[in-house]
């Protein structure tokens, strides 16, 4: 991952491009509903902590959820990828099942960035950005998060847009 995409994640793609907007009056009324998207520090670890994985059931993906259905961990298996990765785990855990790794020194590599915490009002601000947005057709916000819920075909539908947006400006 490069240093800027890095930094990117660690802020938060709206929050990035609030910040890249703020210095211009022009575009005042896109920043609060820009800096208003809720995000979460979701942690990404690469490890070797093999009790959140059920060898009685083994699989390439583990989910763990509470009793309140919270999410513990989403888990894959490597090991299921190539054979050389045997033992090894790529999981986004929460804050305590972070700390369990952490403490018994199993932590390869870890990541921590800023993801969309995909709320009802998420959702509203996707709406309140894209009506904003009408009253600047030079601007358009393309990428993850920004049709909605991710999937692979919302992916298609911004690159779609965000395609059909720079021929308008490059014809007008």
């Amino acid at each position: 991952m490069s240093l800027l995409l890095s930094k990117y994640l660690r802020i938060g793609f709206f929050r990035v491009s609030a910040n890249l907007l703020k210095g211009d009056e022009n575009y005042a009324d896109l920043l609060p509903t820009l800096y208003a998207f809720p995000y979460f520090d979701a942690h990404i670890v690469i490890h070797k902590y093999n009790e959140i994985v059920n060898p009685k059931y083994p699989a390439f993906f583990h989910m763990h959820i509470d009793e309140y259905t919270n999410m513990i961990s989403n888990t894959m298996d490597l090991g299921y990828v190539n054979k050389d990765y045997k033992g090894i785990y790529k999981s986004w855990v929460s804050p305590e099942l972070y700390k369990i790794i952490k403490e018994k020194g199993l932590i390869i590599h870890e990541e921590v960035f800023k993801h969309p915490l995909i709320t009802p009002e998420f959702s509203e601000y996707i709406v309140e950005l894209k009506t904003l947005l009408k009253n600047h057709p030079r601007i358009y916000v393309a990428g993850g998060w920004t049709q909605g819920l991710e999937t692979q075909e919302t992916a298609i539908i911004s690159a779609q847009e965000a395609a059909n947006m720079y021929t308008k400006f490059k014809n007008s």
